[in-house]
């Protein structure tokens, strides 16, 4: 539970400092120009970057999604043992009951 909090809390400072970011972004550069034209020309220089941050987000997502096809992977293999390893028990736990059942009859 601690650990979705600290989470959740990371989650929204990046997201504070985003919006903060875009509010202060165009106002700073209305401010070095001092004419929306020419901040906006100097503004679109910078498509580029965002398709480049769009790209690493995209493999970003890809990579989270193989990681999690490997972790239920992993998972599916490790039910499969304890299933089982608790059919050996029951087995074992049978044994133990019938001898318990044949020493108490003697």
């Amino acid at each position: 539970m601690n650990n979705i909090r600290n989470h959740f809390k990371l989650f929204a400072i990046i997201g504070i400092a985003i919006l903060l970011i875009s509010i202060i972004f165009p106002l700073i550069m209305n401010w070095f120009f001092n004419d929306w034209a020419k901040s906006a020309n100097f503004a679109a220089t910078f498509g580029v970057l965002n398709t480049i941050f769009s790209g690493l987000a995209f493999s970003g997502l890809i990579v989270t999604i193989l990681i999690q096809k490997e972790e239920l992977k992993n998972q599916r293999i490790e039910l499969s043992l304890q299933r089982h390893e608790m059919k050996e028990t029951r087995k074992e736990f049978l044994m133990n009951r019938t001898t318990n059942i044949i020493c108490n009859q003697l």
